[in-house]
């Protein structure tokens, strides 16, 4: 096992379930904005709006090179299970519940944040004027349940490509359904009740009539949304078919190649175009991958985070250069792994921000983790 790369870990006030850099920074392009949600906090989940600032290059040696804190945070119904920015204020969450809940990020001018952080007292943080934002809810939208009085988590969503306007997103859940559903609509769904039986944990939409779901079964199931019933194809890793699936990615560059997470600590490439056998695999994890990253500008560079507490950096195509890091090579992939001696928990999500070379995590052990990546 290689030698553990740093991550510097700050408390976040809650066990993070997910984390998310906004899409755009239309606020000010000083600063980078990215939420964060909890779970296993009884009724006292959260969603928190941070803000993350260069620090001066004079003060590197002595602090991270990112500063974080919190702008905005507000109540969460239910674990955060999933989470996506649509743009830089619209913030999506799949809900314990068995709910995708829909928020705005707003930003108070300077009179309005005056007011508003002196009734700041729901929790214990400081708040300053010139940082005063609020997550306002917009809609919820109740779609997963067992029956009429048992709700089950809503355990993943993917927003269908290119639909910029009137949004339509596709929510899986531990009940087996499949749903796809208009941001703005509360009236017209799509339901598959048996999109798989054993209940699902992810969903991607690669391409505007294709999705992917993921779940307890093992199988990779893809639907045609133009015939979405039943499922056009099956697929596993013929060599763990047990293995329960957790995460799912679709390569933005490449929509056709996706990537899974298992249970066991797997990741495994897949080309859609070619189902009856993985295309990549490797093992960087000792238990369970809870989420999975293409690197949006190096072809061939996955990070993924796991049970195990670290996040892993794989290289499928390594170069003689980059066998310099410090790293493993297995089945020729380079993998390095990432930690702190202050998590010693799983951590369950992580995300990238290629503009501030910024990675985040969120962790069991209340902490955001953070480090600076080329």
């Amino acid at each position: 096992m290689p030698d553990l790369e740093s991550l510097y870990a700050q408390h976040a006030y809650g066990k993070l379930s997910k984390v998310r850099f906004a899409l755009q920074q239309t606020y000010d392009s000083r600063i980078t904005l990215f939420a964060t949600g909890t779970w296993d906090e009884k009724e006292n989940n959260t969603l928190t709006l941070w803000k993350s600032e260069e620090t001066p290059i004079s003060l590197r040696n002595l602090v991270p090179p990112y500063e974080n804190k919190i702008i905005a945070k507000i109540a969460h119904k239910g674990d955060v299970r999933d989470m996506q920015f649509i743009g830089d204020n619209l913030l999506l969450t799949s809900s314990s519940k068995g709910c995708i809940h829909v928020f705005n990020c707003i930003k108070f001018e300077r009179d309005e944040a005056e007011r508003e952080t002196e009734r700041e007292t729901d929790f214990d943080i400081e708040m300053h004027v010139d940082d005063a934002y609020k997550i306002h809810p917009i809609i919820t939208h109740y779609l997963h349940s067992f029956s009429e009085n048992k709700s089950a988590a809503a355990t993943g969503m993917a927003i269908k490509p290119f639909s910029t306007q009137d949004l339509e997103i596709a929510s899986v859940g531990e009940d087996g359904k499949l749903v796809l559903f208009k941001v703005t609509d509360q009236n017209h769904r799509q339901i598959i009740d048996d999109a798989d039986a054993s209940g699902l944990r992810a969903v991607s939409w690669p391409l505007s009539d294709q999705i992917i779901t993921a779940g307890s079964s093992g199988q990779l199931r893809l639907f045609d949304c133009r015939n979405s019933n039943k499922p056009c194809a099956k697929f596993y890793d013929p060599a763990h078919p047990r293995d329960s699936l957790n995460c799912l990615k679709v390569n933005s560059s490449q929509a056709h190649q996706i990537v899974s997470g298992s249970s066991q600590g797997f990741v495994t490439i897949w080309d859609t175009r070619n189902l009856s056998k993985p295309e990549k695999q490797t093992h960087p994890h000792k238990n369970n991958v809870y989420e999975l990253i293409f690197h949006p500008y190096r072809a061939g560079i996955l990070l993924s985070c796991s049970e195990d507490g670290t996040i892993g950096i794989m290289d499928f195509n390594p170069h003689a250069e980059n066998l310099r890091h410090h790293g493993t090579l297995r089945d020729s992939i380079l993998i390095r792994k990432l930690g702190s001696g202050f998590n010693n928990l799983a951590i369950n999500s992580i995300d990238y921000n290629p503009v501030a070379r910024l990675l985040i995590g969120g962790s069991d052990n209340q902490n955001l983790l953070s480090k600076e990546l080329e």
